[in-house]
């Protein structure tokens, strides 16, 4: 079975400007890759204090082209 991907939708003063694409190695870190998969796609809901649980409207310091390739 193949590895799942997931993405982030990169924007900049709302434009978007790119998708980073990362694949999820479940075979070598299960819980990991499921955690981290969740946390992007937002499928646990609502954590506490009442926040959604996700990645959505996160910050990044930089973002460096074809770094971990």
């Amino acid at each position: 079975m193949a590895n799942p991907n997931v993405f982030f939708e990169m924007t900049t003063e709302g434009q978007l400007v790119g998708r980073i694409v990362m694949e999820l190695s479940t075979y070598t870190t299960p819980c990991t890759a499921k955690n981290f998969g969740a946390l992007c796609t937002g499928e646990k809901g609502v954590g506490c204090p009442g926040k959604t649980i996700h990645y959505k409207g996160s910050t990044f310091h930089s973002a460096i082209p074809r770094l971990m390739c």
